[in-house]
């Protein structure tokens, strides 16, 4: 593992829903906790959804981050130490092994990967690289998937064919 001096350096690939959640969660982390995170650019094929999302709202002083249409652009300007894939599922593979070829450790959004055999490239380019992989299960501590879990290990649901998720924001 390296060492690691200065905060953590996080690029974002895909600024569609879960990019978004991704970059608002980043940048709450560095207003509440100064020194530990950075955001230092984002990529996606579509750019001025990028450089929409660009600016600093809370400080409007600092200077929009940089935006790029490649993964490959987007690390080799910026240097991050952890890149975000928030990319539809069949290009995870994509920024993923450019993170991977750049030394860059990966958190990818669920599904790893469109099929077994791109999932098996994209691990086995971290293993190569010394890099850490990680998936985003951002849902395995929501009460209700915590509740349906627990229904289900203690026999109060039957055998279960299928599944249907339904969220319900709140907007106040």
């Amino acid at each position: 593992m390296r060492e690691k001096q200065g905060p953590i350096r996080v690029a974002i690939v895909g600024v569609g829903v879960m990019g978004r959640d991704h970059l608002r969660n980043a940048r709450a982390i560095e207003a509440e906790t100064p020194g530990v995170l950075e955001v230092v650019g984002l990529a996606d094929v579509d750019l001025a959804r990028a450089q929409a999302l660009a600016a600093h709202p809370d400080h409007p002083e600092r200077a929009p981050l940089p935006t790029f249409t490649t993964p490959a652009a987007l690390f080799a300007a910026t240097h991050p130490d952890v890149a975000i894939i928030a990319t539809p599922h069949p290009l995870h593979e994509d920024g993923a092994l450019a993170a991977a070829a750049a030394g860059i450790h990966v958190l990818c959004e669920k599904p790893i990967a469109h099929t077994p055999a791109s999932a098996d490239r994209i691990v086995q380019a971290c293993r190569d690289a010394g890099d850490l992989l990680g998936m985003d299960f951002n849902q395995r501590l929501t009460p209700g998937y915590v509740k349906a879990l627990e229904m289900i290990a203690h026999g109060e649901i039957g055998r279960i064919y299928r599944d249907r998720k339904s969220t319900r924001l709140n907007s106040s």
